[in-house]
């Protein structure tokens, strides 16, 4: 429910609340579905560090789509890195 809330907030262009919203939802479980459902919100919304940091959360899970989404942010965050 929060992440969705979160999103709705995102797209909405209220980046800095959504990541409030999905930084709160992070101290309060450790659900890999609901933290995995964070970080690719902020994927989309070109959200590269935060959602490494959700993302590596879920990277022990096995699942092909759990090791794609740490992989782009962590991409992503390299390329702006100097």
């Amino acid at each position: 429910m929060a992440d969705q809330a979160g999103k709705g907030v995102a797209r909405d262009g209220k980046t800095a609340e959504a990541l409030e919203i999905f930084r709160d939802l992070k101290s309060a479980t450790s659900n890999p579905d609901i933290l995995g459902d964070c970080g690719a919100v902020l994927l989309q919304f070109d959200q590269y560090e935060p959602a490494r940091r959700f993302e590596s959360a879920v990277a022990p899970l096995s699942s092909a789509a759990a090791f794609a989404r740490p992989a782009t942010a962590i991409f992503h965050c390299r390329r702006e890195w100097p």
